[in-house]
């Protein structure tokens, strides 16, 4: 029995030393323990307020891109002030998460298997005000060689008037130039939440209604639909 309490009382004070160790590291960086109670709802905003902080201090920090500041007077009045920059599928996966309204999950993997991919960033003075994401199409049977798909295009909502027109006309000049053999674009606009402004104005076409039907009937092994709304398929032949 003394031999049990003495185990329990080592085991306490180990328990106890590593909890003082981690924190000290925790005081030593600036950190503060502190205790709410939330309901719900406030517990999710503030779980998404954390991560939104976090991942722009690794965006920073890994690639030594900013996210949009929030000094009025850095904010660019101008699409002039912008310059279009490639960046790797971790970024902008990180970067749609941050400014996508229906799909911000899209993992750096989810990009990089497919045999045709491209990321750009627009960003001005250091910081990120938008990522575009490119790759072959998820529908294979659009997937003939010479058709890229524009999987995401997710924008800050402090940039100019204009931006997201302006900014898919450089990134489809940029990915010309990455890959020549690319003659058509592809899209799919959300029936719920956008009306295909951009596609217009950047002279793209209606090219099908598309349903909603679950990837579960194929793969079941799939994480859940983002998005179960019906579809519009835009596209757009480049010129040579």
């Amino acid at each position: 029995m003394a031999q049990t309490q003495t185990a329990n009382r080592e085991s306490v004070s180990a328990n106890a030393r590593r909890q003082a160790v981690f924190a000290e590291k925790m005081r030593a960086a600036g950190r503060k323990r502190i205790a709410l109670w939330l309901t719900s709802d406030e517990e999710r905003l503030v779980r998404r307020l954390l991560e939104q902080r976090q991942t722009e201090l690794q965006l920073e920090s890994e690639f030594g891109v900013k996210i949009d500041p929030q000094a009025a007077h850095q904010i660019p009045t101008s699409l002039r002030d912008f310059t279009i920059q490639e960046v790797s599928p971790t970024m902008a996966s990180k970067m749609v998460r941050l400014w996508h309204s229906a799909l911000p999950n899209i993992p750096a993997t989810n990009i990089q298997r497919n045999r045709r991919y491209a990321c750009f960033a627009l960003v001005c003075n250091g910081y990120a005000y938008a990522i575009a994401v490119y790759s072959s199409p998820v529908n294979r049977h659009l997937d003939d060689g010479a058709t890229v798909e524009l999987r995401r295009l997710a924008i800050s909502d402090k940039c100019p008037r204009n931006t997201a027109t302006w900014f898919m006309a450089r990134c489809e000049k940029q990915l010309q130039s990455k890959m020549p053999e690319i003659k058509r674009l592809v899209s799919y606009q959300d029936t719920t939440k956008h009306t295909g402004t951009i596609y217009k104005a950047g002279n793209w076409h209606n090219a099908a209604d598309v349903r909603y039907v679950s990837w579960a009937r194929t793969r079941t092994d799939r994480a859940p639909s983002q998005s179960k709304s019906a579809k519009v398929r835009w596209e757009k032949q480049l010129n040579s």
